[in-house]
């Protein structure tokens, strides 16, 4: 289809049922947004020789480097951003989801 996709490599590999349930929650929880206008949106995962891929939509970058490149940002952009992360955390939280690694450096800024 000639979209960009982003592929998430978690090469520590799945060593036993611990490992494997710790995946399958972070799969799980991606693929259960759907429609979320706020969330990084999930394609497909799988697995190759004890390695997991997770294809999502392709981000130009974080909100950390939007920062760091037009520090400071402006008031009206901050505001905007923690509009947009409460709305995505409260649809999770809608959808039985807890972000437990809420960061300027993950939280995406999308290509379109």
């Amino acid at each position: 289809d000639l979209w960009p996709y982003a592929v998430k490599v978690l090469q520590r590999g799945v060593v036993g049922p611990h490992d494997r349930e710790e995946v399958l929650q972070e799969i799980y929880a991606m693929a259960s947004q759907g429609e979320n206008p706020h969330a990084v949106r999930y394609f497909n995962a799988w697995e190759e020789d004890d390695v997991v891929y997770i294809q999502t939509e392709l981000c130009q970058r974080t909100v950390a480097a939007e920062w760091r490149a037009a520090k400071p940002l402006s008031e009206s952009r901050v505001w905007d951003i923690l509009a947009q992360v409460a709305s995505g955390l409260q649809l999770m939280h809608q959808r039985g989801v807890a972000h437990l690694d809420v960061k300027p450096s993950n939280m995406y800024v999308a290509m379109s």
